[in-house]
């Protein structure tokens, strides 16, 4: 037994009579054809987490600047969740404290070198 393939059926069709081969043509015209199963796209992006806003946290850095000079601080709002000289340490003090997602940040220093991004 032959294989079926498109070739094979084309063959078969040039040996229809002609009035078989008008209502095979009518037959596929007319024939409804159902919608291809489209499958949503695979998103591989990661997905849209919204950024806080911070400002009240920049403003309170603004404001105590000089306080906090070279200390690492926590900020939840215009709160001071913890502040430390070492960054392991704030970190603890946070977990400690129970904070969610609070802003750190290391306050400059007057003895600060300039950077200079080298």
């Amino acid at each position: 037994m032959s294989t079926l393939t498109a070739e094979n059926i084309l063959i078969l069709i040039e040996q229809l009579p002609p009035l078989e081969r008008e209502r095979l043509d009518q037959i596929l015209i007319h024939q409804p054809t159902a919608p291809a199963k489209v499958k949503a796209p695979l998103d591989k992006r990661v997905p849209y987490i919204p950024v806080p806003d911070r400002t009240k946290e920049w403003d309170w850095i603004e404001q105590h600047k000089y306080d906090y000079a070279g200390k690492w601080v926590a900020l939840e709002g215009d709160t001071l969740v913890a502040a430390s000289d070492n960054r392991l340490e704030l970190s603890a003090l946070i977990k400690a404290a129970g904070a969610k997602q609070p802003l750190i940040h290391r306050m400059s220093s007057p003895d600060d070198l300039l950077y200079i991004g080298i």
